[in-house]
């Protein structure tokens, strides 16, 4: 199946699934649509800092001429420690593209992308009560040996 083929299946009602693009920060899996994301790229040696911002936000990357924020998913989400947000970059940048704007979350890595069926996604708030945050939305399981957290990102983009 063509690339544009198989994305208009995915926009197309009426097909049960969606695909998940399955990532690690802090040692946990995440996953979110592949429809926001627009490329992974590797973390730059540097970003320009930005004065007074949240501290999940490391700071602006130059891509192609393009400026995008990058948020540290693991310190957004308290998964890391004040140095490892303060220290150089590793991992990859997840750039996505929502509200008109584009951003970045830096992430430890890509695993997996995985076509779901919308009866393997369980509403957070069902199974976590409050235990899952604000920001869990949903829980993915593509096997019985694993379980993938859905965040709302256009919930975090608007806290931060």
């Amino acid at each position: 199946m063509s690339n544009q083929a198989e994305q208009g299946a995915y926009l197309e009602s009426g097909t049960n699934e969606l695909k998940i693009l399955e990532y690690l920060s802090g040692g946990i899996s995440f996953g979110i649509n592949i429809l926001k994301t627009s490329r992974v790229l590797d973390a730059p040696e540097k970003l320009e800092r930005i004065p007074n911002s949240h501290p999940s936000v490391r700071g602006i990357m130059d891509n192609q001429n393009e400026l995008i924020t990058v948020i540290d998913m693991a310190c957004y989400l308290r998964l890391n420690t004040a140095e490892e947000t303060t220290g150089p970059l590793r991992g990859r940048i997840l750039v996505t593209e929502f509200f008109g704007q584009t951003n970045g979350f830096l992430i430890e890595q890509v695993k997996y992308v995985h076509t779901i069926l919308w009866k393997k996604v369980f509403d957070a708030k069902n199974l976590l009560g409050k235990l899952g945050g604000d920001y869990v939305i949903g829980i993915v399981r593509p096997t019985e040996e694993s379980d993938i957290m859905l965040l709302d990102y256009e919930k975090i983009i608007l806290d931060l």
